[in-house]
């Protein structure tokens, strides 16, 4: 029931020709075309109803009329709706996975764009304007509201949106990856093997995660992503005994079920220098609530290198809920290895620079017990320090030997006549063990005994 007006007096053209033509040179040819019908009709002449070509010229023509009424419709919203406008599109925008990688729209969750109030006024003023639009999800998904661009020529039509697209293109085109990457680990049943190793494709989706460009899933992807990775880095570091401490802490406390659950696999490990060192840590970061794993280690591993990492650690909680479950155990069946155990712990806490309360509980066995564990202690230190008494014997023999040389190549400054009354290759032999002895032997058995 309208008319398209024709200008009969100046250039001859007419209105339904114009928009003709200009639909036929876009690719959005429809959705453009029935925007402008639709601004061209709100704006007729109501008279004669008649579509004006003025109208049409004020709008941009087919191109414009989109982008005209977008930016409208943002500059009358509100300062604090505006400032939202990246954080919504980010949730509505992508790349296409194709070659030149076009800009696409996508749907998501309104609850997941609406974020705070701005946010919620933005979208519901462009949903009232019909720049966006709003319909119910299948009842799989929920049945919850879903929003998406109206009319995909926006993304282009609009210059404020083209602008803002062409700035962020890394981080979309990062979200179009990581989109593409967490609907396969979906389908795969959210494998494992699925999600990203440390790399630059997880740093890059670290970076869209914290640039707020990712939906709930894809958000879960990449936070599995980054928890296997802390894992592996940790597991990695507990493998070679390097850097252990720095890679735990560094760690941030949302990992923590993580760094809990990989020291525990290690502790359980078939490879002897993995559970050495996860109870070495443990001693470090001072988690008593794995104390009793180090217990069982203590008592229970067939490596001494693991079972002294244990007491060392668990000298250093210094829990004694521990120690008396550990001395408990000398009144069951197998009493060696509870003996074995405190014994341990009595030579780690020799060698500890603070008194432990470990002291105060072995004080409470009765004497054979003590001196038993004692025994055992030596006999522990003394296997571990070897190294040392001969490193400590080195400078003793050799200071030693040269004074009995001294002593067998210069008799007048030693006077001679009170060592040998006649020479004697005998007698200067006992001497110079004899200096040996004195000099060297209770010097280097002093040094070892402290």
């Amino acid at each position: 029931g309208v008319l398209f007006e024709e200008d009969h007096e100046g250039t001859g053209r007419r209105l339904d020709d114009v928009l003709r033509d200009a639909a036929v040179k876009n690719t959005a040819a429809l959705q453009l075309l029935e925007f402008a019908l639709e601004e061209l009709f709100i704006q007729q002449d109501q008279e004669q109803g008649l579509l004006l070509l003025s109208a049409y010229d004020a709008m941009g023509g087919v191109e414009g009329a989109l982008g005209k009424r977008a930016e409208e419709s943002f500059q009358e919203a509100s300062s604090i709706a505006q400032e939202c406008f990246s954080r919504v599109f980010r949730k509505l925008v992508t790349l296409s996975g194709q070659e030149d990688q076009p800009v696409v729209r996508l749907r998501a969750l309104k609850e997941e764009v609406c974020v705070d109030a701005g946010s919620l006024e933005l979208v519901d003023h462009f949903i009232a304007q019909r720049l966006l639009t709003a319909d119910r999800s299948n009842e799989e998904e929920g049945g919850r509201v879903v929003v998406s661009v109206a009319h995909e020529a926006l993304l282009k039509g609009w210059p404020r949106l083209r602008s803002w697209i062409e700035s962020d293109r890394e981080n979309l085109k990062c979200h179009a990856e990581v989109s593409a990457d967490a609907q396969r680990w979906v389908k795969s049943g959210r494998k494992a093997d699925y999600l990203y190793a440390s790399g630059l494709p997880l740093e890059q989706a670290r970076r869209a995660l914290d640039a707020d460009f990712l939906s709930a899933e894809e958000r879960e992807f990449v936070g599995a992503s980054l928890r296997k990775m802390m894992a592996e880095t940790l597991k990695e570091s507990l493998a070679t005994g390097e850097g252990m401490l720095g890679v735990y802490q560094t760690m941030a406390a949302e990992y923590a079920d993580v760094r809990r659950q990989t020291l525990l696999d290690a502790l359980s490990s078939q490879d002897e220098t993995m559970r050495g060192n996860a109870a070495t840590l443990l001693g470090q970061i001072g988690v008593n609530e794995l104390s009793p794993r180090l217990a069982d280690l203590l008592l229970e591993d067939e490596k001494e290198t693991v079972r002294w990492a244990a007491a060392v650690s668990l000298i250093a909680l210094d829990d004694p809920a521990i120690f008396s479950s550990v001395m408990a155990r000398r009144d069951e069946r197998n009493d060696s290895r509870a003996l074995r155990g405190m014994a341990l712990l009595r030579a780690a806490s020799d060698a500890s620079a603070k008194r432990s309360r470990f002291c105060t509980l072995f004080g409470t066995l009765n004497p054979v017990q003590r001196f038993r564990i004692r025994v055992r202690s030596s006999h522990i230190r003394l296997k571990r320090g070897w190294p040392t008494l001969f490193v400590t014997m080195i400078p003793a023999i050799v200071l030693s030997s040269i004074f009995a040389a001294l002593f067998k190549v210069f008799p007048e400054a030693f006077n001679y006549a009170l060592c040998q009354a006649t020479p004697s290759a005998p007698a200067g032999a006992f001497h110079a063990i004899l200096a040996c002895f004195l000099w060297g032997g209770a010097i280097s058995f002093c040094i070892v005994f402290h």
